[in-house]
C-alpha cells in the first residue's frame, strides 16, 4: 500500500517553519507532547535536553518519542538520565549503568535527546574533567600489566565477583579478565598472552558464551567513583552539557509543582538559575495556569496542528468493558468512515504483529470497512492523535482494541535472570527450634568446637527439656532440622530419654499414611477416571493472545504451551508452575481459564487471602472484558446475600470463573460442570483442603501456582504424581526486590515514602498490631503530609475494608 501518509507527515513539518530561538507551544492535551516534542526535534538537529516533571512522565517520553522520531526518520538516540538514590543499597544496576552512559555520551558531543528530570538534572556527580581523566580504552594487542589494571578497576568502583552477571562488574581466572562496562549491552572477555591483550569478545553472562570479536572496549568509572565524588571533584549532572543545549520543557507548571513539593530550596534556586541562562528553551505548555509564565519563558506562542484522540473519542471509546465489544467497534468504524470521507489519510499504528493481524481481520469482517484504504504500521504509541494540518489520523491500541497502551521500558542491557529460582530457606539460626530425629524437639545453639578423647571436632549444640545438651557431630547434621510446626505458640522441649517424642512420631506417622493413602486412591481415581480434553479454540484463543498487552518471556511461552497441551489431553492435568513474583504466572492462568470456558466448562480459582482475591478478579475480568465470560469473586467482601447467589448461578452453570478465598472449600459450594480448578500460592493452603478440592470432581484438571514451593509440593513434581513448569525470567520491565534491614528511622521512612510518591507510586507501610496502628497512621500522616493515607486491617467490617482498598 502506498506510504502517502507519510509523505504529508515530511509535508506538515517542512511547512511548521519553528523560530530558531525560544517560543512557546500551545497543546490541549498532555498526550500530544511527544507528537509536540518530535516536531520541535526536527528543526534542533544536535543535542538537546527534555525535561519531564517526574521519573514515571519521563519514561513515558522516552517510549512515545521514540515511535514519532521514527516516522520522521530521526536516528538520534534517546538517552535518559536516570534518578538516584544515594546509597548503594538503593542503586539499581540498570539505572546507574544507565546514567554512566549517559554521561560518558554527553561529553562525547555527538548528536543525542536526552530526557531527564530536573532533580536527576540538579543532582551531584563527579566533575566532567575528572570522569573524562579516569576513562580509558582497552584495545587488542595493548601491553597491560593484569594486576595493575585490576586494580585500576577497583578504584574506579566496579565489584570483582566470582562470575561477571551485571554492569559495573569483573571477574579474573588466571590470564582471562571478564568486565562488564555500562556502556555496552553485553560484558567483554580479555584473553591476554603475558602482557599483552590477545582478543576481546563479547559474551553472555548466563550461557558464558561468546558471540562478538570487537577491537576495543572502552572503561568509564562507575558506582561511588561517580555518584559520591569529593566535593573538590563534585559537579551538578547540568555541568555536562554545555550552556548552549537547549532544554524542552514539558509542563513547566508541572515542573515547578513537582519541585516545590518534592525538592529542597538550594535545588530549586540552581535550577532557577539555569533556566534564566539557558538559550532557546521551548516551554511545551499543557495546563491553561501556564500563560503566568509568559514574562519569564518568553518566546512566541505557536499552536500545533493536531488533537488528542484520548480528548476527541473518550465519550464514544470508553474503556472495553462487559458486552462493550460490539459498541466500541461500531463507533471506531463510524469514526473511520468519517475520516475518510473527510479526506484523512488512516494508520493503525499496532504495536506487534499479533495486534496488526487481529485488527485487519476485524476491518476485513465488516463489509463497510473491508474496502477502507488504512496502513497498518508497527508502531507502538501511548495514545491517537489526528494531524489536522497534514489530514493523516494514527491510531493507537487504546482507540483500535479500547485498553489502556502498555509502556513498555526501553532497557540497555540484558534481561536480568535470577541464578535460583528456588532457594532453601529453612537454614537454622542460632536461638532457633529445631528437630533432632530420634530426640524430638530441642533449641539449636550453632556449631562448636569440642575437644573428646583428644580430638578437636566440629559439632551441633543442641539444648532439650531442662536445659541437657546434646553435640551432635557434624557428619551426622542430616538428623538434624529446623522445627517447622504450624501455629504462633512456642513448642515444647522435648525429653532425653522420654516416650513423649516416640508417640508424637507414632501418631504422625499414623495420620500420614491415612493421608498417603486417600491421596493414593484419589490419584490412581484421577489416572484411570478419563478427564476432559480441553481442545484448542484457534481464532478466539490468537485474538485473545494478540489482546496480551505484554510481551511474553520466553520461560512464560513454554509455560502456557505445556499447560495448554496438558489440558488438550484426556489424562487430568495436575502441573506446578513455579516463577517468582510479578514473573506472569497469572496470565498463564487466565490462559488456561480462557480455553476452559471456551470449551463449556467452570472454572475455580482458590486463593489465601481477600485482597489477592480481588487482584485476580479485577486482572481476569479486564482480560477477559470482550468475551462473553460471567466472573465472580467470593470473598468476606461479599454479603450472606451476595454469596448465596454467586453459588446459586454457580452451581445452574451461571457463572463461569469463580475467584475465591478460603470460602471456596465450604460444603454448600458446587459446580454445575467444574473443568479447571487453579490454585494460587499453594503453600497456604494444607494437603487436605486441596484434597477436599479434588474430590469435587475426580477428574477435574488442576494447575497449581507458587512462588516458594515447599519441599513437600516439589517432591510430587520430581517423583512424577505432578508435571513442573517454571518461569525463571523475569520480565523487560521487572527489576529484583530491593530489602534494607534498618533501625527504625523517622526520617528514613519519610524519605522512602516521599520518594516513591515523587514517581507517582503508591505505599503499603505494614504495621504489626491493630491496637497501635492508628498511632502509626498519625506519625505517618505527619511525616509526609501532603501524601493521602488509609489505614486497612483484619479487624475492619468488610464493607469498610474494601472502600478502604
Amino acid at each position: 500500500m502506498s506510504k502517502g501518509w507519510l509523505d504529508k507527515i515530511s509535508q506538515w513539518v517542512s511547512e511548521a517553519h519553528l523560530p530558531e530561538g525560544a517560543f512557546r507551544f500551545a497543546l490541549h492535551d498532555y498526550s500530544l507532547v511527544p507528537i509536540a516534542l518530535s516536531l520541535v526535534l526536527s528543526y534542533r538537529r544536535d543535542r538537546v535536553l527534555v525535561i519531564a516533571a517526574d521519573s514515571s512522565r519521563a519514561e513515558v517520553l522516552c517510549s512515545g518519542l521514540g515511535s514519532y522520531l521514527k516516522l520522521l526518520g530521526d536516528e538520534r538516540p534517546i538517552v535518559p538520565v536516570e534518578e538516584l538514590v544515594l546509597g548503594r543499597h538503593q542503586w539499581v544496576p540498570e539505572n546507574e549503568a544507565g546514567r554512566c552512559a549517559a554521561l560518558e555520551l554527553a561529553l562525547g558531543g555527538r548528536p543525542a535527546i536526552f530526557v531527564s528530570t530536573v532533580p536527576a538534572l540538579m543532582s551531584r556527580s563527579i566533575a566532567p574533567k575528572w570522569f573524562t581523566k579516569r576513562t580509558f580504552t582497552l584495545r587488542r594487542g595493548e601491553s597491560i600489566d593484569l594486576d595493575e589494571l585490576c586494580g585500576r578497576l577497583v578504584e574506579l568502583d566496579y565489584d570483582n565477583e566470582f562470575q561477571v552477571q551485571q554492569p559495573g562488574e569483573f571477574s579474573r581466572r588466571g590470564g582471562i579478565l571478564d568486565i562488564y562496562s555500562p556502556l555496552y549491552d553485553a560484558p567483554v572477555r580479555l584473553e591476554f598472552w603475558g602482557d599483552e591483550i590477545d582478543s576481546i569478545r563479547f559474551f553472555l553472562p548466563d550461557s558464558q558464551c561468546s558471540f562478538k570479536d570487537i577491537e576495543e572496549v572502552r572503561i568509564v568509572p562507575r558506582g561511588k567513583a561517580v555518584l559520591e565524588a569529593e566535593e573538590s571533584e563534585s559537579a551538578w549532572v547540568r555541568d555536562y552539557f554545555p550552556s548552549s543545549v537547549p532544554f524542552m520543557l514539558c509542563g513547566p507548571d508541572l515542573i515547578e509543582a513537582h519541585l516545590r513539593e518534592y525538592s529542597e530550596e538550594h535545588v530549586r534556586k540552581v535550577w532557577a538559575k539555569t533556566l534564566s541562562g539557558a538559550k532557546g528553551t521551548v516551554s511545551l505548555i499543557t495546563e491553561p495556569g501556564e500563560s503566568s509564565l509568559k514574562t519569564r519563558l518568553g518566546g512566541p506562542v505557536r499552536t500545533i496542528g493536531a488533537v488528542s484522540l484520548g480528548a476527541e473519542l473518550s465519550t464514544l471509546l470508553p474503556e472495553m468493558g462487559d458486552g462493550a465489544t460490539l459498541w466500541h467497534w461500531q463507533q471506531l468504524r463510524d469514526s473511520l468512515l468519517r475520516w475518510h470521507r473527510g479526506g484523512y489519510e488512516l494508520v493503525a499504528c499496532c504495536g506487534g504483529e499479533s495486534e496488526a493481524s487481529r485488527f485487519e481481520e476485524m476491518v476485513k469482517a465488516d463489509s463497510l470497512t473491508v474496502e477502507l484504504p488504512m496502513s497498518i504500521e508497527p508502531l507502538s504509541l501511548d495514545s491517537g492523535v489526528v494531524l489536522t494540518d497534514a489530514k493523516v489520523v494514527l491510531l493507537s491500541d487504546h482507540e483500535l482494541f479500547g485498553r489502556k497502551s502498555v509502556r513498555r521500558r526501553r532497557r540497555r542491557h540484558l534481561e536480568y535472570r535470577r541464578d535460583q529460582a528456588l532457594r532453601d530457606t529453612s537454614d537454622l539460626e542460632e536461638g532457633s527450634y529445631a528437630v533432632h530425629v530420634t530426640h524430638g524437639i530441642c533449641i539449636y545453639h550453632g556449631i562448636r568446637m569440642l575437644e573428646s578423647i583428644g580430638e578437636v571436632q566440629e559439632v551441633i549444640e543442641l539444648e532439650f527439656d531442662d536445659e541437657k545438651r546434646v553435640y551432635v557431630p557434624l557428619e551426622q547434621a542430616h538428623l538434624v532440622s529446623r522445627y517447622m510446626g504450624a501455629g504462633k505458640a512456642a513448642p515444647s522441649l522435648s525429653k532425653l530419654g522420654g516416650i513423649g517424642w516416640r508417640r508424637a512420631k507414632e501418631a504422625a506417622g499414623e495420620a500420614a499414611w491415612d493421608l498417603a493413602a486417600e491421596m493414593i486412591r484419589m490419584e490412581a481415581m484421577r489416572q484411570n477416571v478419563p478427564g476432559t480434553s480441553f481442545e484448542p479454540q484457534v481464532e478466539w484463543e490468537r485474538a485473545f493472545v494478540a489482546s496480551f498487552p505484554y510481551e511474553e518471556t520466553a520461560d512464560q511461552a513454554i509455560a502456557i504451551e505445556e499447560v495448554l497441551s496438558d489440558m488438550a489431553k484426556t489424562k487430568p492435568m495436575d502441573r506446578l508452575l513455579c516463577g517468582d513474583v510479578g514473573y506472569g504466572k497469572t496470565e498463564v492462568a487466565i490462559r488456561a481459564a480462557f480455553r476452559a470456558v471456551l470449551n463449556g466448562k467452570q472454572v475455580a480459582v482458590l486463593v489465601p487471602t481477600t485482597i489477592l482475591c480481588e487482584q485476580h478478579f479485577q486482572s481476569f475480568r479486564e482480560r477477559m472484558a470482550s468475551y462473553p465470560i460471567e466472573i465472580e469473586s467470593l470473598s468476606r467482601f461479599k454479603t450472606k446475600g451476595e454469596q448465596a447467589e454467586i453459588l446459586s448461578r454457580a452451581a445452574r452453570g451461571d457463572v463461569d470463573i469463580v475467584i475465591g478465598t478460603h470460602r471456596l472449600l465450604s460444603k454448600d459450594v458446587s459446580f454445575a460442570s467444574l473443568g479447571l480448578l487453579i490454585i494460587d500460592e499453594e503453600q497456604r493452603f494444607g494437603v487436605e483442603d486441596k484434597q477436599q478440592l479434588k474430590q469435587m470432581r475426580a477428574n477435574v484438571d488442576i494447575l497449581t501456582m507458587t512462588a516458594t514451593p515447599i519441599p513437600r509440593t516439589l517432591y510430587f513434581s520430581l517423583s512424577g504424581l505432578r508435571s513442573l513448569s517454571t518461569i525463571m525470567t523475569a520480565p523487560s520491565d521487572r527489576l529484583p526486590v530491593t530489602t534494607v534491614v534498618s533501625m527504625f528511622d523517622k526520617e528514613l521512612i519519610r524519605r522512602s515514602i516521599v520518594r516513591e510518591l515523587e514517581r507517582g507510586g503508591q505505599v503499603f507501610f505494614l504495621h504489626n498490631r491493630v491496637k497501635t496502628i492508628d498511632r502509626m497512621h498519625e506519625m505517618i500522616s505527619s511525616l509526609v503530609p501532603n501524601a493521602r493515607t488509609a489505614v486497612a486491617h483484619g479487624q475492619m467490617s468488610p464493607g469498610r475494608l474494601e472502600e478502604v482498598m
